[in-house]
């Protein structure tokens, strides 16, 4: 087995990573409600997600990992306390999740920003 590359790791090791992991199989997932938090990673999820990632493109990527970070990693959120744990201890089992966001994303994640290509505010 190849070493993960640096994006990989970073979506397994840090709290906007495993929030957006989260995020991504809850968007396969039928057996939750919206705002449930997830006791168990579901591997057929995981695989959904895994499929859906060369569909997505970046500002879907951005919305999820957003909205994962306010309902998994909030530091205003109560329940991140509860929430943001478990998706550490969820990671590993995504880890295809991960190396998908990685084969569709890399390239636009670690680019250098092109100040001239930003919008104006």
């Amino acid at each position: 087995m190849s070493e993960p590359t640096a994006l990989v790791s970073s979506l397994l090791s840090s709290p906007g990573g495993v929030a957006l992991l989260e995020m991504l199989e809850r968007e396969c997932r039928d057996d939750i409600l919206r705002f449930e938090a997830l006791a168990s990673s579901e591997p057929a999820a995981v695989s959904r997600a895994v499929d859906a990632v060369p569909g997505m493109d970046v500002d879907e990527l951005m919305c999820l990992a957003l909205t994962g970070l306010d309902q998994v990693a909030g530091p205003w959120n109560p329940e991140a306390l509860v929430r943001l744990p478990s998706a550490f201890r969820l990671a590993p089992a995504r880890t295809a999740l991960a190396e998908a966001i990685d084969r569709r994303f890399a390239r636009a994640l670690t680019a250098d920003l092109a100040p001239d290509a930003q919008q104006p505010g």
